[in-house]
C-alpha cells in the first residue's frame, strides 16, 4: 500500500473531525470508539486501553489526544450505541441511570474486560477499521520494531539518537556515498519504538571494549558509553556502522541527477506536497488531521502528481520551512539529520503551530 492510500484510508473520516462541530454520520468506527474513550476521561480510558494489544491501544491513544472536544450529538449517539443493550439493574445504586457517562463508567470499573470487548465488536471488528492486524504488511505506518528494521535503518536509528554534534563527528569520516545513504534513509525513516533503539545501541556496542576505566555499562549505563565511544574515536564508530549496517544494503552511489525542475521552479503547494511526501505517515498524519478538508484534498492530490524529486531537494524544502519559522530567517543551514529531528519533534508536541507555519509559508493562508 502507498504513501497515498495509506493516508487516504488513515484518515477516513477523521478529516471532518473536531476543528468544527463534527456531524455524527461524518466519522468513521475508529473515531467513535475514540470519541466514547475521551468521553469516559483519562482515568477510565487508562482502564479500557490496558485490554488491548499494545498497538492498538497506543494508536486509539493517538487519536483521542487529538480532540479538544466533542459535538453533543455525536457523544450522545456514541454513548446510546454503546448502552444500548445493557442491563443495569445489577450497577451500583449510587450510579445516575440519567447520565450515560456515569453508566459507562460504572460499567468500566466493574468489568473492564467486557467493555473492552463491546467496544472493539461495536467500532474496531468493523470494514471500517484503521487499526492493522499484527501481520498487516502496512502495520509499519505505526512505529518499527527492531525485527522490521533494514540495517541501513539500523544505521540511520543509531544516528539519529546522538546528540548532533556527535552525529556531525561521525557523518565527517563517511564517504560521500555513505553520506548520501545515511541522510536518504534518516530523512525516510518512520516512527521507531523505543525499545528497538535500545536494541540498535545494544547490538552496536555488542564486543566493543573502550579501555577507559570506570566506564562499564554496569557502571553508567549504555547511553554514556555509546557517547565516549563516540567522543573518543568517531572513525572507529563510522566504520563500525558501515560493517555492521551499511554494507548489507546496497550502497547508494549518487547517480547523475534526474531531468526535474530546480528546486526554485517548483511552486508553494508542490513544495508543501514535497515536505508532507518526505515525512514518516504517523507524522504526514498528524498535520493532515489538523488541516481543513479542501486542504488536504488539494495537498493529496498535488502528491499524486509528484514525479521523482531527490533527497537534495527534500532537504532544500525541509530547510526553507525550518528557516521560514525562526524571526529573521538568518539562522544557518544545518544537517538534514539536525532538520529532521526537530521538525519530527515539534510535529509531535505542536501540530498545530507547523500546520499554521504551512498555510502562512505554502497555502498563503
Amino acid at each position: 500500500m502507498g504513501f497515498i492510500r495509506i493516508l487516504r484510508w488513515r484518515i477516513g473520516g477523521a478529516m471532518h473531525r473536531f476543528s468544527g462541530r463534527a456531524q455524527p454520520a461524518a466519522i468513521g468506527s475508529f473515531q467513535r470508539a475514540a470519541v466514547f474513550l475521551f468521553g469516559l476521561g483519562t482515568d477510565h480510558a487508562a482502564v479500557v486501553l490496558d485490554q488491548f494489544p499494545q498497538r492498538e491501544a497506543r494508536a486509539l491513544e493517538d487519536e483521542v489526544s487529538q480532540f479538544s472536544g466533542v459535538d453533543e450529538d455525536l457523544a450522545r449517539e456514541v454513548w446510546d450505541e454503546f448502552l444500548t443493550g445493557l442491563s443495569v439493574a445489577e450497577l451500583p445504586s449510587y450510579v445516575s441511570r440519567s447520565e450515560p457517562e456515569e453508566v459507562a463508567r460504572a460499567f468500566v470499573r466493574s468489568n473492564p474486560e467486557e467493555v473492552a470487548r463491546r467496544v472493539r465488536l461495536l467500532w474496531l471488528d468493523s470494514e471500517e477499521k484503521f487499526v492493522p492486524s499484527e501481520t498487516d504488511d502496512d502495520d509499519a505506518f505505526l512505529e518499527l520494531g527492531y525485527e522490521q528494521l533494514e540495517p541501513a535503518q539500523k544505521a540511520a536509528v543509531f544516528m539519529m539518537w546522538l546528540p548532533p554534534e556527535l552525529s556531525a563527528m561521525v557523518l565527517q569520516k563517511f564517504s560521500p556515498a555513505l553520506v548520501h545513504q545515511i541522510t536518504s534513509t534518516l530523512v525516510e525513516l518512520p516512527f521507531v519504538l523505543p525499545c528497538a533503539r535500545e536494541v540498535v545501541l545494544s547490538d552496536f556496542m555488542e564486543g566493543v571494549t573502550l579501555g577507559i576505566p570506570g566506564l562499564s555499562l554496569g557502571d553508567v549505563g549504555l547511553p554514556v558509553v555509546v557517547e565516549a565511544f563516540v567522543r573518543s574515536d568517531p572513525a572507529a564508530v563510522a566504520k563500525r556502522l558501515e560493517t555492521m549496517w551499511l554494507s548489507q544494503s546496497s550502497v547508494v552511489v549518487p547517480s547523475p541527477p534526474s531531468v526535474q525542475p530546480a528546486e526554485g521552479a517548483f511552486s508553494p503547494l508542490e513544495k508543501c506536497a514535497i515536505f508532507l511526501q518526505s515525512l514518516s505517515l504517523p507524522l504526514a498524519y498528524r498535520l493532515l488531521a489538523e488541516m481543513d478538508e479542501d486542504e488536504v484534498s488539494m495537498l493529496l492530490e498535488a502528491v499524486d502528481k509528484l514525479e521523482g524529486v531527490g533527497p537534495d531537494t527534500r532537504k532544500e524544502v525541509l530547510q526553507e520551512l525550518m528557516m521560514a519559522s525562526r524571526p529573521g530567517g538568518s539562522a544557518e543551514p544545518q544537517p538534514v539529520h539536525v532538520l529532521g529531528k526537530a521538525m519530527g519533534s515539534m510535529i509531535r508536541k505542536r501540530p498545530g503551530v507547523v500546520v499554521r507555519q504551512i498555510r502562512k509559508h505554502w497555502l498563503g493562508a
